[in-house]
């Protein structure tokens, strides 16, 4: 009767032996599916969150260390982690980042994601000022900016307005009707033309009105060059006619129709 207990003590050992070997035998590692941001991707968000997917084939539960920082092999950062993202904070602007992940079955099983890296993003510019007229401003009417770095331009509040480079104001000049027309710098004087057919030159650095005379048409979305003493401009609207005005005076030297 002994040797019977002995050997069926030797049996069960014998098959739990088997049993487990073929578990061990059996077991597959896991699979990380996908990952992102994806391996050398470039303009990632600063505040990006890694993450990834992973599966074990034989459905065990699956746990993950996380590889992180700026240098290449990146430093373990979370150990044994459940979660399938990490959160590293508010990142650097232009940097490259190195990280891994290794998923573990608890069976010896792993699967390993190797070194993976991206780079964020530029730096946006930041909106250093702002400045709110009476009126609309409007996409033609590029400003001018002379060797001060001071700014012109006008509005349809019926206003030429000139700025520092801070944004504050130096001077506003009313000229009674809206402004769509840009703004031209010529010596020590600013030259602008309104929606009632009025050119305007003002002094740049007080916006005291030194003289004024009509032209042609409304002035919307023209622009004027000067050269010599002389003022030339195009029509506006359906006005299909090139002009040369005199600066001093304000007479029509010539136009020309095409």
């Amino acid at each position: 009767m002994k040797g019977g207990v002995i050997l069926v003590t030797l049996l069960s050992f014998i098959i739990s032996f088997l049993m487990t070997s073929c578990a061990l035998i059996t077991n597959s590692n896991p699979k990380i599916i996908s990952y992102s941001p994806a391996n050398n991707a470039e303009n990632v968000d600063i505040h990006v969150k890694l993450s990834w997917i992973a599966q074990d084939p034989d459905g065990e539960l699956l746990i993950f260390d996380v590889y992180f920082g700026v240098t290449n092999p990146p430093p373990l950062v979370l150990i044994d982690t459940s979660s399938s993202s990490y959160d590293p904070g508010t990142l650097g602007y232009n940097k490259k980042y190195y990280w891994k992940v290794i998923a573990k079955d608890g069976k010896n099983g792993r699967a390993d994601t190797g070194v993976l890296s991206f780079t964020t993003m530029h730096r946006l510019e930041t909106l250093k000022w702002c400045y709110t007229t009476g009126g609309a401003i409007w996409w033609g009417m590029s400003p001018a900016i002379d060797d001060d770095e001071n700014i012109y331009f006008g509005s349809d509040d019926g206003k030429v307005y000139s700025l520092t480079s801070d944004g504050l104001e130096r001077w506003s000049y009313s000229t009674g009707y809206k402004i769509r027309s840009a703004s031209t710098i010529v010596d020590d004087h600013v030259i602008v033309g309104n929606l009632n057919g009025k050119i305007m030159v003002l002094n740049k650095d007080t916006g005291t009105l030194i003289k004024q005379f009509s032209v042609p048409g409304n002035l919307w979305g023209v622009s004027v060059a000067v050269s010599e003493n002389i003022i030339y401009f195009g029509g506006s609207q359906n006005d299909t006619k090139f002009y040369a005005y005199s600066l001093s005076d304000g007479t029509k030297l010539w136009e020309f129709t095409g």
